[in-house]
C-alpha cells in the first residue's frame, strides 16, 4: 500500500517518525508512493476526533470487489494474539481510487508494536508493550468479516457472462488467520490471491485513472489481451515504490496449459494449442 503522510518503524508503540523522501533510482514521485495527506485521510475514515497517527494503517483484499458504501468499522473485528477482539477506528477504500483496487479494504486500528513475534515473546495485553526493543510483542491473530459487506461478483455457473451478470453477496464470516497459524507479518510478502485473463477491447481498454491502460503504453496491435493479478499483503516488492508496465520479466513469469513458461517481454511464443 501507499504511504498515510507517517511513518517509519520505531520500537514505541505510541509514536511515527518522520518518513523521508528519498530517491527512487530517478524514477518520479508518483511512481515512488500513493500518499494519502493527514488531513485527506480524516475526512475519508471519519477519524477526524482520533488521534491516528500512532495507528496502523493496513490493506485487507479480497479475490471480489466490494461496495463501499456497505462498509462500515464494525464490519471487521481483529482478534489479537493477547485475546482483544478490535474494531477499526476507520474503515475506507481511500487512496484504492482505481477500480482494479476496489477489492481492498484499508482500516485504520492497532495493531501490534513492530516487535518481531517469536512464539516466546507474546504480550499477555497491549498495555504490557513497552518502547524498547525487547518488549513483548502483540500481533493480529485474525481478521475476520462480521457485517455484511455486499460483494460484487460474476453471475451464476461457468459463465462467459455478460456486463451485467452480476452476483451481490455478503462476506459476513469471512475470515483469515494470522500468525502462527497464517503467514508471518514479519517475514511474508505479498499473496497472489487470484489473476483474470480477458481480451482487450475499446469497451473495456480503459477504467483506471490517470491514462494508464495498455494503449498509453504500448500500440493497439499489442494490446490484444489483459492478465489482472489480485494480491493480498501488499502489491509491490517494498510496499511503496511503483511497479511499471515494463517490469513484467522482473516480478513474474506465466505457465501456459501446456507448461510452457513465459518469463520474457517482447518475445512471440507458441503454446501446443496453436495459439
Amino acid at each position: 500500500g501507499g504511504a498515510y503522510g507517517a511513518a517509519q518503524p520505531t520500537h514505541d508503540p505510541h509514536t511515527v517518525a518522520p518518513l523521508p523522501c528519498v530517491a527512487d533510482n530517478g524514477r518520479a514521485a508518483t511512481s515512488a508512493t500513493d500518499a494519502g495527506q493527514q488531513s485527506a485521510v480524516s475526512v475519508a475514515y471519519n477519524m477526524a476526533n482520533t488521534s491516528w497517527s500512532a495507528l496502523d494503517g493496513t490493506p485487507l483484499c479480497f479475490s471480489w470487489p466490494f461496495l463501499g458504501e456497505t462498509l462500515e468499522p464494525t464490519d471487521v473485528l481483529v482478534t489479537l494474539n493477547t485475546g482483544e477482539r478490535l474494531h477499526p477506528f476507520g474503515t475506507s477504500t481511500f487512496p484504492n481510487r482505481e477500480r482494479n483496487e476496489k477489492h481492498c479494504i484499508v482500516l485504520f486500528v492497532d495493531l501490534g508494536n513492530r516487535v518481531v513475534p517469536t512464539g516466546d515473546n507474546d504480550c499477555a495485553a497491549r498495555a504490557d508493550a513497552t518502547p524498547t526493543p525487547d518488549s513483548c510483542a502483540f500481533y493480529p491473530t485474525r481478521f475476520e468479516l462480521v457485517g455484511d459487506v455486499t460483494f460484487v461478483g460474476p453471475g451464476a455457473g461457468d459463465g462467459p457472462w455478460g456486463q451485467d451478470d452480476v452476483r451481490l453477496v455478503s462476506g459476513r464470516g469471512l475470515a483469515k488467520d494470522g500468525w502462527p497459524r497464517g503467514p508471518h507479518p514479519y517475514v511474508r510478502g505479498p499473496s497472489l490471491i487470484g489473476a483474470h485473463l480477458t481480451r482487450i477491447t475499446e469497451a473495456t481498454r480503459s477504467g483506471d485513472d490517470g491514462a494508464n491502460d495498455c494503449y498509453a503504453v504500448y500500440s493497439a496491435e499489442q494490446c490484444q489481451y489483459r492478465l489482472r493479478f489480485f494480491y493480498s499483503g501488499g502489491y509491490s516488492s517494498n510496499g511503496v515504490s511503483g511497479i511499471r508496465p515494463t517490469d513484467f520479466e522482473r516480478y513474474w513469469r506465466v505457465r501456459a496449459a501446456d507448461g510452457q513458461l513465459v518469463e520474457r517481454a517482447n518475445v512471440e511464443y507458441t503454446f501446443a494449442d496453436g495459439g
